[in-house]
Protein backbone atom coordinates (compact mmCIF):
# COMPACT_ATOMS: atom_id res chain seq x y z
CA UNK A 1 0.00 0.00 0.00
CA UNK A 2 1.36 3.40 -1.02
CA UNK A 3 1.49 5.89 1.91
CA UNK A 4 -1.00 8.75 1.80
CA UNK A 5 1.68 11.42 1.63
CA UNK A 6 3.26 9.72 -1.39
CA UNK A 7 -0.08 9.66 -3.24
CA UNK A 8 -0.56 13.33 -2.41
CA UNK A 9 2.90 14.36 -3.61
CA UNK A 10 2.56 12.29 -6.80
CA UNK A 11 -0.65 14.15 -7.68
CA UNK A 12 0.97 17.53 -6.93
CA UNK A 13 3.87 16.67 -9.24
CA UNK A 14 1.45 15.46 -11.90
CA UNK A 15 -0.49 18.71 -11.66
CA UNK A 16 2.61 20.89 -11.84
CA UNK A 17 4.78 19.03 -14.30
CA UNK A 18 2.29 16.85 -16.19
CA UNK A 19 3.78 13.59 -14.89
CA UNK A 20 1.99 10.36 -15.73
CA UNK A 21 1.11 8.26 -12.70
CA UNK A 22 2.24 4.64 -12.46
CA UNK A 23 -0.34 1.89 -12.82
CA UNK A 24 0.37 0.85 -9.24
CA UNK A 25 -0.43 4.34 -7.98
CA UNK A 26 -3.55 4.62 -10.12
CA UNK A 27 -4.84 1.37 -8.66
CA UNK A 28 -4.64 2.91 -5.18
CA UNK A 29 -6.83 5.90 -6.03
CA UNK A 30 -10.24 4.57 -5.10
CA UNK A 31 -12.99 7.06 -4.33
CA UNK A 32 -12.51 6.50 -0.61
CA UNK A 33 -8.73 6.97 -0.85
CA UNK A 34 -9.24 10.14 -2.89
CA UNK A 35 -11.31 11.53 -0.03
CA UNK A 36 -8.35 11.19 2.33
CA UNK A 37 -6.02 12.67 -0.30
CA UNK A 38 -8.40 15.60 -0.71
CA UNK A 39 -8.49 16.18 3.05
CA UNK A 40 -4.68 16.40 3.16
CA UNK A 41 -4.45 18.47 -0.03
CA UNK A 42 -7.10 20.88 1.22
CA UNK A 43 -5.30 21.34 4.55
CA UNK A 44 -2.17 22.25 2.57
CA UNK A 45 -3.97 24.57 0.10
CA UNK A 46 -2.85 22.33 -2.78
CA UNK A 47 -6.09 20.60 -3.77
CA UNK A 48 -6.11 22.60 -7.02
CA UNK A 49 -2.81 21.03 -8.12
CA UNK A 50 -4.03 17.54 -7.22
CA UNK A 51 -7.11 18.24 -9.31
CA UNK A 52 -4.93 19.13 -12.28
CA UNK A 53 -2.87 15.99 -11.65
CA UNK A 54 -6.00 13.86 -11.76
CA UNK A 55 -7.15 15.66 -14.91
CA UNK A 56 -3.93 15.15 -16.91
CA UNK A 57 -4.08 11.45 -16.01
CA UNK A 58 -7.72 11.12 -17.03
CA UNK A 59 -8.78 10.40 -13.43
CA UNK A 60 -10.84 13.48 -12.54
CA UNK A 61 -14.38 12.10 -12.22
CA UNK A 62 -16.66 15.08 -11.66
CA UNK A 63 -19.68 12.82 -11.21
CA UNK A 64 -18.45 11.95 -7.69
CA UNK A 65 -18.53 14.21 -4.66
CA UNK A 66 -14.75 14.11 -4.20
CA UNK A 67 -14.19 14.76 -7.92
CA UNK A 68 -16.44 17.80 -7.69
CA UNK A 69 -14.52 19.02 -4.63
CA UNK A 70 -11.17 18.75 -6.43
CA UNK A 71 -12.54 20.51 -9.52
CA UNK A 72 -14.09 23.28 -7.42
CA UNK A 73 -10.74 23.89 -5.71
CA UNK A 74 -9.09 24.24 -9.11
CA UNK A 75 -11.70 26.64 -10.48
CA UNK A 76 -11.58 28.70 -7.28
CA UNK A 77 -7.81 28.93 -7.66
CA UNK A 78 -8.13 30.23 -11.21
CA UNK A 79 -10.73 32.81 -10.21
CA UNK A 80 -8.76 33.82 -7.12
CA UNK A 81 -5.66 34.39 -9.24
CA UNK A 82 -7.59 36.71 -11.55
CA UNK A 83 -9.08 38.62 -8.62
CA UNK A 84 -5.71 39.10 -6.92
CA UNK A 85 -4.06 40.18 -10.16
CA UNK A 86 -6.75 42.80 -10.79
CA UNK A 87 -6.42 44.13 -7.23
CA UNK A 88 -2.61 44.27 -7.44
CA UNK A 89 -2.80 46.09 -10.76
CA UNK A 90 -5.15 48.76 -9.39
CA UNK A 91 -3.00 49.27 -6.29
CA UNK A 92 0.15 49.42 -8.42
CA UNK A 93 -1.35 52.04 -10.71
CA UNK A 94 -2.52 54.13 -7.76
CA UNK A 95 0.87 54.03 -6.04
CA UNK A 96 2.74 54.80 -9.26
CA UNK A 97 0.42 57.73 -9.97
CA UNK A 98 1.16 59.10 -6.49
CA UNK A 99 4.90 58.43 -6.94
CA UNK A 100 5.10 55.98 -4.05
CA UNK A 101 7.83 53.35 -4.43
CA UNK A 102 6.68 49.81 -3.61
CA UNK A 103 7.85 46.20 -3.88
CA UNK A 104 5.40 43.34 -4.55
CA UNK A 105 6.21 40.38 -2.30
CA UNK A 106 5.75 36.62 -2.02
CA UNK A 107 2.99 35.05 -4.15
CA UNK A 108 2.53 37.94 -6.56
CA UNK A 109 6.16 37.45 -7.62
CA UNK A 110 6.44 33.68 -7.17
CA UNK A 111 3.54 32.91 -9.50
CA UNK A 112 5.54 33.99 -12.56
CA UNK A 113 7.91 31.06 -12.02
CA UNK A 114 5.19 28.41 -11.88
CA UNK A 115 4.12 26.65 -15.11
CA UNK A 116 0.87 28.63 -14.95
CA UNK A 117 0.21 31.55 -12.63
CA UNK A 118 -2.99 30.15 -11.12
CA UNK A 119 -0.99 27.19 -9.82
CA UNK A 120 0.58 29.36 -7.12
CA UNK A 121 -2.34 30.23 -4.86
CA UNK A 122 -2.29 33.11 -2.38
CA UNK A 123 -4.72 34.22 0.26
CA UNK A 124 -3.70 37.87 -0.01
CA UNK A 125 -1.51 40.51 -1.66
CA UNK A 126 1.70 41.60 0.06
CA UNK A 127 3.33 44.93 -0.79
CA UNK A 128 6.33 46.62 0.85
CA UNK A 129 6.52 50.43 1.13
CA UNK A 130 8.80 52.84 2.96
CA UNK A 131 7.71 53.52 6.56
CA UNK A 132 7.40 57.24 5.83
CA UNK A 133 4.79 56.48 3.13
CA UNK A 134 2.60 54.42 5.45
CA UNK A 135 -0.11 57.01 6.09
CA UNK A 136 -0.17 58.23 2.49
CA UNK A 137 -0.69 54.65 1.30
CA UNK A 138 -3.48 54.16 3.81
CA UNK A 139 -5.19 57.29 2.50
CA UNK A 140 -4.92 56.11 -1.11
CA UNK A 141 -6.24 52.65 -0.32
CA UNK A 142 -9.17 53.81 1.79
CA UNK A 143 -10.16 57.11 0.16
CA UNK A 144 -9.40 56.41 -3.49
CA UNK A 145 -9.70 52.64 -3.90
CA UNK A 146 -12.41 51.95 -1.35
CA UNK A 147 -10.40 49.59 0.84
CA UNK A 148 -11.38 49.05 4.47
CA UNK A 149 -8.68 49.30 7.12
CA UNK A 150 -8.70 46.22 9.37
CA UNK A 151 -5.73 46.23 11.74
CA UNK A 152 -2.08 47.06 12.35
CA UNK A 153 0.65 44.62 13.34
CA UNK A 154 4.28 45.13 14.28
CA UNK A 155 5.40 45.60 10.68
CA UNK A 156 2.31 45.70 8.46
CA UNK A 157 -1.27 46.91 8.11
CA UNK A 158 -4.22 44.86 6.93
CA UNK A 159 -6.86 46.06 4.44
CA UNK A 160 -9.74 44.57 2.48
CA UNK A 161 -10.84 45.68 -0.99
CA UNK A 162 -14.52 46.24 -1.86
CA UNK A 163 -14.39 42.76 -3.48
CA UNK A 164 -12.98 41.15 -0.36
CA UNK A 165 -9.32 40.87 -1.44
CA UNK A 166 -6.97 40.97 1.55
CA UNK A 167 -3.99 43.31 1.23
CA UNK A 168 -1.08 43.40 3.67
CA UNK A 169 0.81 46.68 3.43
CA UNK A 170 4.28 46.06 4.85
CA UNK A 171 6.63 48.75 6.12
CA UNK A 172 9.01 46.06 7.37
CA UNK A 173 9.62 42.41 6.49
CA UNK A 174 10.16 40.69 9.83
CA UNK A 175 10.05 41.18 13.57
CA UNK A 176 13.36 42.27 15.11
CA UNK A 177 13.47 39.15 17.30
CA UNK A 178 14.47 37.16 14.20
CA UNK A 179 18.13 37.47 13.18
CA UNK A 180 17.20 37.66 9.49
CA UNK A 181 15.48 41.00 10.07
CA UNK A 182 18.77 42.92 9.96
CA UNK A 183 19.50 41.71 6.42
CA UNK A 184 15.92 42.25 5.30
CA UNK A 185 16.39 45.92 6.16
CA UNK A 186 18.54 45.98 3.00
CA UNK A 187 15.59 45.01 0.80
CA UNK A 188 15.33 48.48 -0.74
CA UNK A 189 19.08 48.74 -1.20
CA UNK A 190 19.04 45.45 -3.14
CA UNK A 191 16.02 46.28 -5.30
CA UNK A 192 15.62 48.10 -8.61
CA UNK A 193 12.72 49.56 -10.60
CA UNK A 194 11.16 47.02 -12.96
CA UNK A 195 11.78 49.56 -15.72
CA UNK A 196 13.24 53.03 -15.96
CA UNK A 197 11.05 55.61 -14.26
CA UNK A 198 8.78 53.04 -12.59
CA UNK A 199 7.88 53.21 -8.90
CA UNK A 200 7.38 49.44 -8.82
CA UNK A 201 10.58 47.75 -7.63
CA UNK A 202 11.74 44.15 -7.50
CA UNK A 203 14.32 42.57 -5.22
CA UNK A 204 17.48 40.93 -6.49
CA UNK A 205 16.98 37.20 -6.86
CA UNK A 206 19.32 36.49 -3.94
CA UNK A 207 17.46 38.85 -1.60
CA UNK A 208 14.09 37.51 -2.74
CA UNK A 209 15.25 33.94 -2.10
CA UNK A 210 16.68 34.89 1.29
CA UNK A 211 13.36 36.49 2.22
CA UNK A 212 11.48 33.32 1.22
CA UNK A 213 13.77 31.10 3.31
CA UNK A 214 13.63 33.41 6.34
CA UNK A 215 9.84 33.67 5.98
CA UNK A 216 9.58 29.86 5.95
CA UNK A 217 11.95 29.70 8.93
CA UNK A 218 9.81 32.15 10.93
CA UNK A 219 6.69 30.05 10.43
CA UNK A 220 8.55 26.77 10.91
CA UNK A 221 9.69 27.73 14.42
CA UNK A 222 6.38 29.42 15.30
CA UNK A 223 3.95 26.54 14.92
CA UNK A 224 4.89 25.09 11.56
CA UNK A 225 4.25 25.77 7.89
CA UNK A 226 2.83 24.01 4.88
CA UNK A 227 4.19 22.19 1.84
CA UNK A 228 3.58 25.20 -0.40
CA UNK A 229 6.53 27.17 1.01
CA UNK A 230 8.82 24.21 0.30
CA UNK A 231 7.43 23.99 -3.23
CA UNK A 232 8.18 27.69 -3.74
CA UNK A 233 11.87 27.15 -2.97
CA UNK A 234 12.05 24.12 -5.25
CA UNK A 235 10.46 26.06 -8.10
CA UNK A 236 12.82 29.01 -7.61
CA UNK A 237 16.03 26.99 -7.37
CA UNK A 238 15.18 24.99 -10.49
CA UNK A 239 13.87 27.78 -12.72
CA UNK A 240 16.26 28.86 -15.50
CA UNK A 241 15.23 32.52 -15.26
CA UNK A 242 15.81 32.76 -11.52
CA UNK A 243 19.49 33.60 -11.12
CA UNK A 244 21.18 33.10 -7.73
CA UNK A 245 24.78 34.30 -7.45
CA UNK A 246 25.48 32.94 -3.98
CA UNK A 247 24.95 36.09 -1.92
CA UNK A 248 22.00 34.48 -0.18
CA UNK A 249 24.36 31.87 1.31
CA UNK A 250 26.36 34.61 3.05
CA UNK A 251 23.18 36.03 4.56
CA UNK A 252 21.92 32.60 5.65
CA UNK A 253 25.26 31.64 7.15
CA UNK A 254 25.44 34.85 9.15
CA UNK A 255 21.94 34.35 10.62
CA UNK A 256 22.64 30.64 11.22
CA UNK A 257 20.04 29.34 8.77
CA UNK A 258 22.28 27.77 6.13
CA UNK A 259 21.99 24.24 7.55
CA UNK A 260 18.24 24.71 7.88
CA UNK A 261 17.97 25.84 4.24
CA UNK A 262 19.99 22.84 3.08
CA UNK A 263 17.65 20.42 4.86
CA UNK A 264 14.40 21.98 3.66
CA UNK A 265 15.66 22.16 0.08
CA UNK A 266 16.58 18.48 0.38
CA UNK A 267 13.06 17.61 1.58
CA UNK A 268 11.58 19.65 -1.28
CA UNK A 269 13.74 17.62 -3.66
CA UNK A 270 12.44 14.40 -2.09
CA UNK A 271 8.87 15.55 -2.69
CA UNK A 272 9.26 17.18 -6.10
CA UNK A 273 12.53 15.80 -7.45
CA UNK A 274 14.54 12.60 -7.14
CA UNK A 275 16.24 12.90 -3.74
CA UNK A 276 15.95 10.12 -1.14
CA UNK A 277 14.56 10.46 2.36
CA UNK A 278 16.81 10.60 5.42
CA UNK A 279 15.82 10.00 9.02
CA UNK A 280 15.70 13.76 9.59
CA UNK A 281 13.72 14.53 6.42
CA UNK A 282 11.03 12.05 7.50
CA UNK A 283 10.71 13.82 10.84
CA UNK A 284 10.42 17.19 9.11
CA UNK A 285 7.88 15.74 6.66
CA UNK A 286 5.71 14.50 9.53
CA UNK A 287 5.88 17.93 11.18
CA UNK A 288 5.02 19.84 8.00
CA UNK A 289 2.17 17.57 6.91
CA UNK A 290 0.64 17.92 10.37
CA UNK A 291 0.98 21.71 10.37
CA UNK A 292 -1.57 22.60 7.70
CA UNK A 293 -0.87 25.67 5.57
CA UNK A 294 -0.16 28.08 8.40
CA UNK A 295 0.99 25.96 11.35
CA UNK A 296 -0.82 24.99 14.53
CA UNK A 297 -1.16 26.44 18.01
CA UNK A 298 -0.24 23.02 19.42
CA UNK A 299 3.15 23.11 17.70
CA UNK A 300 3.76 26.70 18.79
CA UNK A 301 3.08 25.79 22.42
CA UNK A 302 5.17 22.62 22.23
CA UNK A 303 8.16 24.48 20.78
CA UNK A 304 8.14 27.53 23.01
CA UNK A 305 6.80 26.38 26.37
CA UNK A 306 10.02 24.98 27.82
CA UNK A 307 12.15 27.94 26.74
CA UNK A 308 9.62 30.22 28.45
CA UNK A 309 10.04 28.55 31.84
CA UNK A 310 7.49 25.75 31.63
CA UNK A 311 3.70 25.98 31.74
CA UNK A 312 3.52 28.88 34.20
CA UNK A 313 6.24 30.87 32.46
CA UNK A 314 4.66 30.38 29.03
CA UNK A 315 1.25 31.50 30.30
CA UNK A 316 2.69 34.65 31.90
CA UNK A 317 4.69 35.47 28.77
CA UNK A 318 1.57 35.20 26.59
CA UNK A 319 -0.55 37.28 28.98
CA UNK A 320 2.13 39.93 29.61
CA UNK A 321 3.99 40.42 26.34
CA UNK A 322 7.68 41.41 26.51
CA UNK A 323 8.16 45.14 26.04
CA UNK A 324 9.88 44.83 22.65
CA UNK A 325 7.00 42.71 21.33
CA UNK A 326 4.43 45.13 22.71
CA UNK A 327 6.24 48.04 21.05
CA UNK A 328 5.93 46.18 17.75
CA UNK A 329 2.15 46.26 18.08
CA UNK A 330 2.07 49.83 19.36
CA UNK A 331 5.02 51.83 17.89
CA UNK A 332 4.05 54.95 19.85
CA UNK A 333 4.97 53.05 23.04
CA UNK A 334 8.67 53.31 22.13
CA UNK A 335 8.73 56.94 23.27
CA UNK A 336 6.65 56.41 26.43
CA UNK A 337 7.62 52.99 27.75
CA UNK A 338 6.41 53.89 31.23
CA UNK A 339 2.89 53.40 29.84
CA UNK A 340 3.52 49.71 29.10
CA UNK A 341 0.93 48.48 31.67
CA UNK A 342 -1.74 50.61 29.98
CA UNK A 343 -0.87 49.10 26.61
CA UNK A 344 -0.94 45.58 28.04
CA UNK A 345 -4.56 46.24 29.05
CA UNK A 346 -5.24 47.82 25.65
CA UNK A 347 -3.99 44.63 24.00
CA UNK A 348 -6.23 42.45 26.18
CA UNK A 349 -9.23 44.56 25.19
CA UNK A 350 -8.20 44.17 21.55
CA UNK A 351 -8.10 40.39 21.95
CA UNK A 352 -11.61 40.42 23.42
CA UNK A 353 -13.02 42.76 20.77
CA UNK A 354 -11.12 41.19 17.87
CA UNK A 355 -12.73 37.79 18.25
CA UNK A 356 -9.50 36.07 19.31
CA UNK A 357 -10.78 34.84 22.65
CA UNK A 358 -11.28 31.26 21.46
CA UNK A 359 -7.70 31.10 20.10
CA UNK A 360 -6.28 32.51 23.33
CA UNK A 361 -8.33 30.05 25.36
CA UNK A 362 -7.24 27.16 23.14
CA UNK A 363 -3.62 28.21 23.57
CA UNK A 364 -3.92 28.13 27.35
CA UNK A 365 -5.65 24.73 27.25
CA UNK A 366 -2.88 23.33 25.04
CA UNK A 367 -0.26 24.82 27.34
CA UNK A 368 -1.58 22.51 30.03
CA UNK A 369 -2.24 19.46 27.87
CA UNK A 370 0.60 19.17 25.32
CA UNK A 371 2.85 16.38 26.58
CA UNK A 372 6.48 16.93 27.44
CA UNK A 373 7.31 13.96 25.19
CA UNK A 374 5.79 15.73 22.16
CA UNK A 375 7.55 18.94 23.05
CA UNK A 376 10.89 17.12 23.43
CA UNK A 377 10.37 15.36 20.07
CA UNK A 378 9.92 18.67 18.24
CA UNK A 379 12.79 20.33 20.06
CA UNK A 380 15.06 17.39 19.16
CA UNK A 381 14.12 17.82 15.49
CA UNK A 382 14.87 21.54 15.72
CA UNK A 383 18.23 20.79 17.28
CA UNK A 384 19.13 18.50 14.39
CA UNK A 385 18.17 21.32 12.01
CA UNK A 386 20.63 23.57 13.90
CA UNK A 387 17.80 25.78 15.15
Amino acid sequence: MIPLQDLFMALVRAGLFGEMLSEELKSELSEEKLKTVYSLAHSQSLAHLCSQGLFVNGLLDRSTAVGKAFYKAQMMSVMRAESLQYALQSVSEAFCKSRIPFIPLKGSVLKRYYPEEWMRTSCDIDVLVHPEDEEKCREILCDKLGYTYKSRDSYDMSFFSPDGVHLELHFGLMEKRFAASRYLLRAWELSNPIEEGSYCYEMSDDMFYFHQVSHLYKHFVSGGCGVRLFLDLHILKNHPEFKLNGEYKKYLKDVKQLDFEREIVHLASVWFGNAEHTELSRKVEKYVLGSGTFGTVKNDVALNRESSGGKAGYALKRIFLPLDTLCGYYPELKTKKWQAPIYQVKRWIGVLKGGNVSRAYNEMVLNGSVSKEYSDELRDMMSKLKI
